[in-house]
């Protein structure tokens, strides 16, 4: 869980010291490899509450080895990718991919404490803390991680780091984490809880459409970006309309 949940802020910092040498590679200024910063916060915002909602419907072992995959895959085509849009593709898988860990870890804890409540229970405290640790500390050594990365083995190789990272992570989920059961019901009993008809897909691109505008509007906020802040009105306007109104909504049920 601690490796799965680390993936998201190491690669989060770990870029940083690339930015100048891959400008160099590609010929690229600062204001196109700074889209490789804004890919990976873009792709987290948006997967990460994504990645919670179908934990709740599929299970977190299921979106871990997802997410693990996905890294793996993003790690590949950024060591080997031809252009700086190749780049900024892999960003956003591995920000898909490495934003399912925390999550995935929050709920296996909620579920073992739930599992051992009748028999004295599980206190997950001491987890807790070395999650947050781990999570801390790897955001502040993630640059020097880099700069000893570049040195050694070029821009490329902060991505491909996220090869072997991605495979420790496939493996250990497939080997330790617990099962889902088969045939989980909804508590109203109306629907397999691993049914694709739960997601709740206009409350995803409503909520995808106000954190894009809005971000897109903090990063350049100007009058001829005002036009991104009416976008992320209406998106917001639409996404309470709509999770108000929604029999199963993306931001889980309300007994409001």
């Amino acid at each position: 869980m601690i490796l799965g949940s680390v993936l998201n802020p190491i690669n989060s910092s770990i870029i940083a010291v690339a930015l100048v040498p891959i400008g160099i590679a590609f010929g690229a200024p600062a204001s196109q490899t700074t889209l490789l910063v804004s890919a990976l916060y873009f792709a987290t915002a948006i997967g990460q509450p994504l990645a919670g909602r179908l934990i709740d419907l599929f299970g977190p072992r299921g979106l871990y080895l997802a997410g693990a995959a996905f890294t793996t895959i993003a790690g590949a085509i950024g060591a080997f990718a031809p252009t700086l849009s190749l780049l900024i593709v892999a960003r956003v898988v591995l920000g898909l991919g490495t934003c399912a860990g925390y999550p995935a870890s929050m709920s296996l804890l909620r579920r073992e404490t739930e599992r051992t409540a009748d028999f004295g229970g599980f206190r997950p405290t001491g987890m807790l803390t070395a999650l947050s640790v781990a999570n801390q500390t790897v955001a502040v050594v993630g640059p020097t991680l880099g700069g000893v990365l570049v040195d050694v083995g070029g821009w490329r190789s902060t991505f491909a780091i996220n090869i072997p990272l991605g495979i420790a992570c496939f493996v250990c989920g497939l080997l330790l984490l617990p099962r889902e059961e088969k045939h989980r019901t909804t508590d109203a009993g109306e629907r397999p809880a691993g049914s694709l008809r739960r997601l709740d897909l206009p409350g995803i691109l409503l909520f995808a459409g106000l954190l894009v505008s809005l971000m897109l509007f903090l990063m350049n906020s100007e009058v001829a970006s005002l036009w991104l802040l009416a976008v992320a009105a209406v998106a917001g306007a639409g996404f309470a309309f709509r999770e108000r109104r929604a029999a199963d909504p993306f931001t889980g049920r309300s007994d409001c």
